[in-house]
């Protein structure tokens, strides 16, 4: 399991006026996967790494907690209680259980209460489309995000037509529907989430079920009580999922597999062994599963042969060759079915370049997993390089053999390491070693912004912790079109004058317009955390939203501490040592 780097309690900055105090320390919180959303409204879970994730909560106020036991910690200001439900037959707005009700036409409920559940059995067709409210009038701030919760299933049957979690925000009794989600309903229970902000002026808000369409229902809705509250602190959000940072789990200490879905156990193009239907023989997938802690396919070949040999391919064309580099590749298998009849070798085929080929070591056939390897130096720069097994015969026979194909690793040297699990290419795993998240930026435009005050003067200084990899940049920006860059390389289109005095420092360290990025470059290449002083200037005298993009192959390495943005006018060197101090202490560095 990975945990979430710890946040030190606030100590308060010398000379920090009380209003600043308040938005003292931010964060892009990329090692909690509970933080962070699909869905700039906070549904569609949480990402897998290889997902995208458009929100991340801010865990300034987490105190060391992961975001689901801090949600859960949240004073509840409306919860739709099932304890409450009454047994028996209604109709819209009868013995729901408290606080609920319904506006169908032409649909009748049956309520039958369970343990920490209600199922609402449904039944007729609807006239429109129509809500099931659990919680009504509720009492929202249009300055706070609110968050709402709710785990439903499906115990018979399945609901028609398409159904939405829905939270609602009115003003003076007029309903806005600002955030849906198709529901996904299975008979297994799921959690749904939704996460926005009220609109300017709204008071009272709403959770509900939308039924769309006039469609017939004849199903049992299991819904599980459920929680409303609000956050104290702003999330980060993406503009939009396209523009969503990528989330990315490696081992500490980097990835060595280069098989880039070597822990997929399925027989495809995307999985840890190529179909294949070479000189007669063909191969299907009979099984799969894990063996030892490690993931496998049990492949059949089988067929009369037509030729003297074929091939099956964990991976073809992996990348491009480099002349005298030594690659080895190795493998787990066992026999699982049908007899080596006919056939005289089952060996490795190593091919890092089109000319040199190694397959003259066999793979084990016992009835255990055993690793064996092959190696091999590529003598020319060519694409034309792959890696697999190879079954050699004479043509005419009859063969049938099936084969536990595990845990196939393609990496650079003489002899395996341990093995690395691929799941895709954000998403590696190795047994015993610590895990490291990360959010990776496409380098397009891919951004989170995050709302933050107005400082009341122009000019003003933003401080930050990143941690990234280099040559890389980031580009802050506010939403009143003003925007500063720190570049760790150099990109002379991003130099516009504003980028002149006072001087952009990283840890202490000022450039400027005048000099090239790269003379700082190498020494922030090393993917440690940096402090970075950023003037902003002429757009923070009101508020707005705050933008951190990366550019290509960007990758924030434990997320980001900051912005705290301090007007020009107060800050001093106490103030600036006291927040890199506290700064440096949240990222474990003091």
């Amino acid at each position: 399991m990975t945990h979430p780097l710890q946040l030190h309690l606030p100590r308060g900055y010398p000379g920090l006026p009380a209003r600043l105090q308040a938005k003292r320390m931010t964060r892009l919180p990329v090692t909690d996967r509970t933080a962070l959303f699909r869905n700039p409204d906070g549904s569609g879970g949480h990402p897998e790494p290889g997902d995208t994730f458009a929100m991340a909560l801010n865990p300034k106020s987490f105190r060391g907690r992961i975001a689901e036991r801090f949600l859960a910690g949240l004073a509840n200001l409306g919860a739709f209680d099932v304890s409450t439900a009454v047994n028996g037959v209604v109709g819209s707005g009868g013995a729901f259980p408290d606080g609920w009700s319904a506006n169908a036409s032409g649909i009748t409920f049956t309520v039958t209460k369970g343990d920490g559940y209600v199922d609402i059995a449904l039944s007729g067709t609807s006239s429109g489309s129509w809500n099931l409210i659990f919680k009504n009038g509720l009492d929202v701030s249009d300055e706070i995000y609110a968050h709402s919760k709710i785990g439903l299933a499906v115990s018979t049957g399945n609901v028609a037509g398409s159904v939405f979690s829905a939270m609602n925000f009115s003003t003076g009794g007029s309903g806005s529907n600002i955030a849906q989600i198709s529901s996904g309903l299975s008979s297994e229970r799921a959690d749904f989430q939704l996460i926005a902000k009220p609109a300017t002026g709204t008071t009272k808000a709403n959770y509900s079920l939308f039924f769309q369409g006039a469609v017939t229902q004849n199903c049992t809705l299991r819904i599980y009580s459920g929680v409303f509250n609000q956050l104290p602190d702003a999330p980060w959000i993406a503009p939009s999922t396209e523009a969503a940072l990528t989330l990315q789990q490696h081992p500490a200490g980097g990835v060595r597999n280069l098989h880039p879905y070597s822990g997929v156990t399925t027989l495809s193009s995307s999985g840890m062994l190529n179909p294949s239907n070479t000189n007669g023989v063909s191969s299907s997938l009979v099984g799969s599963g894990e063996e030892n802690g490690l993931p496998y396919i049990d492949v059949r070949f089988q067929g009369t042969t037509t030729g003297g040999f074929h091939v099956a391919y964990f991976e073809i064309f992996l990348g491009t060759s480099v002349i005298g580099q030594d690659m080895v590749q190795s493998v787990y298998t066992k026999l699982v079915g049908g007899s080596t009849n006919n056939i005289t070798n089952i060996v490795h085929r190593c091919e890092p370049s089109a000319t040199t080929v190694k397959d003259d070591t066999p793979i084990s056939l016992t009835d255990e997993l055993v690793r064996t390897y092959e190696t091999e130096t590529a003598v020319n720069q060519d694409t034309n390089n792959s890696y697999g097994i190879a079954l050699t015969f004479s043509s005419g026979v009859a063969i049938d053999i099936t084969i536990r194909i595990a845990a196939p690793q393609i990496e650079i040297g003489t002899t395996p390491t341990p093995y690395q699990k691929v799941i895709n290419p954000f998403w590696v795993e190795e047994d015993g070693v610590p895990a490291v998240l990360s959010a990776v930026s496409d380098g397009a435009d891919d951004t989170m912004g995050l709302e933050v005050d107005g400082t009341g003067e122009a000019n003003s200084t933003a401080y930050m912790m990143v941690k990234t990899t280099a040559p890389v940049g980031v580009l802050m920006s506010h939403s009143n079109a003003g925007w500063r860059g720190v570049w760790f390389e150099n990109r002379a289109d991003f130099l516009p004058a504003v980028h002149g005095d006072p001087s952009i420092t990283v840890d202490g360290t000022p450039f400027n317009q005048e000099q090239r990025w790269q003379d700082v470059a190498s020494a922030l290449a090393d993917g440690e955390w940096r402090f970075v002083k950023l003037p902003i200037l002429n757009y923070m005298n009101t508020a707005g939203t705050i933008s951190i993009n990366g550019w290509a192959g960007y990758e924030w390495l434990g997320g980001s501490i900051g912005p705290v943005i301090v007007p020009d006018s107060e800050i001093t060197p106490a103030l600036e040592q006291a927040i890199e101090a506290d700064m440096r202490a949240a990222a474990g560095l003091l």
